[in-house]
């Protein structure tokens, strides 16, 4: 049989010779799924330059030493064995030492000085050295700045420079959370046996922050991380109860401690939660603060009870005698603060001198003089290192809450996720913990104490690790984990 050229069967070569053709080419893809378009060259060099950081070995074993660090100097622990058993351990510099070596071999001081909110404490820090000198005492000023930048200013460097990813901010909360439950065991178990006629809860075992204000104040700033524990999604169900039961009684504790300046911090710090929740939790909030505040009241002492109604009235007993002497002490020390700030405007009467200037001042004039600190950190600041320093030291405590309060409002406008939730329910408690702090303050010495840098390097770290969270998340939406 002879082949014979047809029209159809042309027709029909040419559609099989088509389709072979499309067979060889390239598929495109469909215009909703093209791949998203490759970073800008100095975009991917940032990415590869942090993945290096992230992954340099050196900052990781810092960072390990640097949990322990700071483990010890939130609880104290260090301080009790040494107090209590006369074992000194030496831990700070067992793992601090190390950990500021690691720093400096990982650019952990570059990573640091970035962030404005740290450059507000090194131009505190400037004023500080510069204001030895100028000291009443050069001798005393210089060992406590010496030893504020070797034991307290390192913790924020610490932070901000080794910790970088969520993971492990995420780490640095969970330590946090335990040594609340720490500080709260030290407040049971190491209390004052004699606590005086007002029956005021102490720690008796040489706790730098051991006496009744301060321990209320270390405690106001540590127990939002047990409330972290309450939000998390997945938590088991024992944590949640141990984590309320620890929140509870660590209240009943500050409480306890009979300190004003806690009551007032307290009271401050609600309010704020209740303005940063969404309008359907202030209710629950309100109800349930008024249910613990009536349970509070019929648990404390009554001497506490009537200290601590001396906030709003004064009765004619002892315990409210001897409150109204100490807030008419603390008013006097007040009034000196800003007095000495006037005279003293740019370099003050020296780092850790108020006491000595005020008592000496006092004497010529005639007078016993009270021979106390300033108990207000703010004017502690002023008149003793002078009004700019204290402009930066309170620069960088708002710029700290502008931080946390910006990255809080990110957190809860971006899609809802659990690893969003988690990043808001974080970034929420480092908030209150700062604001219970800083309220604290206004009625304490602690200028020179670590909590303050260390709040802005967690506020910093924070930000800096949800920031490039959210950009991993944008770029690879597969890869969202907590």
């Amino acid at each position: 049989m002879s082949l014979r050229y047809t029209p159809s069967a042309a027709a029909d070569a040419r559609k099989l010779r088509t389709n072979k053709g499309l067979a060889s080419a390239p598929l495109r893809p469909p215009l909703s799924e093209k791949p998203a378009p490759s970073p800008a060259p100095w975009v991917q060099s940032a990415q590869d330059t942090y993945a290096a950081e992230v992954n340099n070995p050196i900052r990781r074993v810092g960072l390990n030493l640097a949990m322990v660090f700071l483990f010890f100097r939130f609880t104290g622990l260090h301080e009790v064995a040494a107090a209590k058993f006369g074992f000194n351990s030496y831990v700070l510099y067992v793992f601090g030492a190390p950990a500021i070596l690691c720093l400096l071999l990982s650019d952990g001081l570059a990573r640091t000085v970035q962030s404005r909110q740290a450059k507000y404490w090194l131009g505190f820090v400037f004023c500080l050295v510069a204001s030895v000198p100028f000291s009443d005492w050069r001798g005393g000023s210089l060992k406590l700045v010496v030893g504020y930048l070797r034991t307290e200013f390192v913790v924020l460097f610490l932070i901000a420079g080794l910790v970088m990813t969520w993971r492990e901010c995420w780490r640095l909360l969970g330590m946090l959370s335990i040594a609340s439950v720490i500080v709260i065991l030290l407040g049971q178990f190491f209390k004052a046996e004699t606590m005086g006629a007002d029956d005021r809860l102490e720690i008796a075992s040489g706790l730098t922050m051991g006496n009744s204000n301060d321990y209320a104040a270390l405690l106001a700033l540590l127990l939002p991380f047990l409330g972290l524990v309450l939000v998390t999604p997945g938590r088991a169900i024992v944590l949640r109860i141990i984590a309320l039961s620890g929140l509870l009684f660590g209240l009943y504790l500050i409480l306890s401690t009979g300190s004003r300046g806690a009551e007032v911090a307290i009271l401050v710090t609600l309010a704020v939660i209740v303005y940063k929740l969404p309008p359907l939790k202030r209710i629950g909030i309100g109800v349930a603060a008024l249910t613990v505040g009536a349970m509070m009241l019929l648990l404390l002492p009554g001497t506490i009870t009537q200290r601590l109604a001396t906030l709003v009235w004064s009765q004619d007993n002892a315990v409210q005698t001897e409150a109204t002497y100490s807030g008419e002490s603390r008013w006097y020390l007040l009034q000196k603060s800003l007095l000495f700030t006037v005279q003293r405007p740019l370099f003050g009467v020296g780092p850790g001198e108020f006491a000595d200037h005020e008592g000496f001042a006092a004497k010529a004039e005639g007078f016993h003089g009270n021979w106390h600190q300033t108990h207000n950190t703010y004017t502690q600041v002023s008149s003793e290192v002078g009004i700019p320093a204290a402009m930066l030291f309170i620069a960088a405590l708002v710029s700290t809450y502008g931080l946390l309060s910006g990255t809080l409002k990110q957190a809860r406008a971006r899609p809802p996720s659990p690893q969003n939730t988690m990043i808001a329910a974080g970034v929420f408690c480092v908030l209150i913990g700062a604001v219970a702090f800083y309220c604290s303050a206004f009625f304490l010495s602690l200028a020179f104490k670590f909590h303050f840098p260390a709040l802005t390097a967690i506020a910093i770290v924070l930000s800096r690790a949800a920031q490039h969270q959210w950009v991993v998340d944008q770029r690879h939406p597969s890869h969202r984990s907590c």
